[in-house]
């Protein structure tokens, strides 16, 4: 069917498909040349996962299978194990990286003007995002449980919000970020990056990158090959054109390079080639590694 914007799209039916019992998905995955070893694991994968998120990893399999070792059930929940696991140790690296980007933005800020600089419409690029950010403040310390912010409004009247570390405490990540983005001043923004060790418009790509992959981590989405739609820009850090920006490997490049910066004595990559080795059968090239993984020059830099 033809719009009148000249775009075509495809009829649109009523969808009618039932929900099937664990016997018929059995009946399903096997008519893919899947094999079910054990029915009682796959079974409580069934009720404890849900046979719709793991069917990422089941086309993973059918997409790489080798003919002469056919592809399991088994391997998929390996593969979904392995997947958790990398959150997990992503979500470790994520955490120490968005508190130190809190720190310093609120810090690098508060020394510069005043305990309450980000209430200073004059600060900011954008005066109606500034706007919006006031909401997001007001609607945060609303419903704030913390303690401090607690004890700040029994004390004091003025300034109407308390200062910026505990408000930015009580911010989401991607808030932080888009005030970050907003600041005016260039050097502003490098002092705030100074700390990473990086130039503002590479973090501003990093972080939205982060961000991306902290919401996949939190809803507990797959990230092991998945093709990133937000992605860092890793060009500058290359000889040669990088064209794996949209892989999980760029994303384990960001992590790791701001860990050794902030957390100089971290052994993150470490535990990462640990998690990697075992699970010997991974097609790695998925995500992003060369096939001979252990040699590629991430370990090494």
């Amino acid at each position: 069917m033809r719009t009148t914007a000249g775009y075509f799209f495809m009829d649109k039916s009523k969808y009618n498909k039932p929900a099937l019992s664990s016997d018929e998905i059995f009946n399903l995955i096997e008519s893919k040349n899947i094999q079910i070893h054990d029915r009682s694991l796959a079974t409580l994968y069934l009720k404890t996962v849900s046979y719709h998120r793991l069917s990422a990893y089941l086309d993973c399999l059918i997409n790489n299978h080798n003919e002469n070792s056919p592809p399991s059930f088994e391997d998929a929940c390996q593969i979904y194990q392995f997947d958790r696991k990398l959150r997990l140790l992503i979500n470790d690296a994520l955490e120490r990286i968005e508190i130190a980007f809190r720190t310093s933005l609120s810090d690098t800020m508060s020394c510069l003007h005043s305990p309450h600089w980000y209430l200073d419409a004059s600060l900011f690029k954008n005066k109606e995002k500034h706007q919006f950010f006031i909401t997001q403040v007001d609607a945060a310390c609303r419903t704030s449980h913390e303690p401090q912010i607690k004890e700040y409004y029994k004390r004091y009247d003025e300034p109407p919000y308390p200062p910026s570390w505990l408000v930015f405490e009580n911010l989401s990540f991607g808030v932080c970020i888009n005030v970050f983005g907003n600041i005016k001043k260039l050097g502003e923004k490098k002092l705030i990056c100074h700390l990473f060790q990086e130039h503002p418009t590479t973090m501003e790509s990093w972080l939205s990158s982060l961000r991306y992959m902290r919401n996949l981590c939190a809803h507990h989405s797959r990230v092991w090959n998945r093709w990133f739609v937000i992605c860092p820009a890793l060009s500058f850090l290359f000889n040669k054109k990088f064209d794996k920006e949209r892989t999980c490997y760029a994303q384990l490049i960001v992590l790791d390079r701001l860990l050794k910066i902030i957390a100089p004595e971290n052994d993150w990559k470490s535990h990462l080639k640990k998690l990697m080795k075992s699970f010997k059968r991974l097609p790695y090239q998925e995500m992003g590694f060369s096939i001979d993984w252990e040699s590629d020059t991430f370990w090494h830099k």
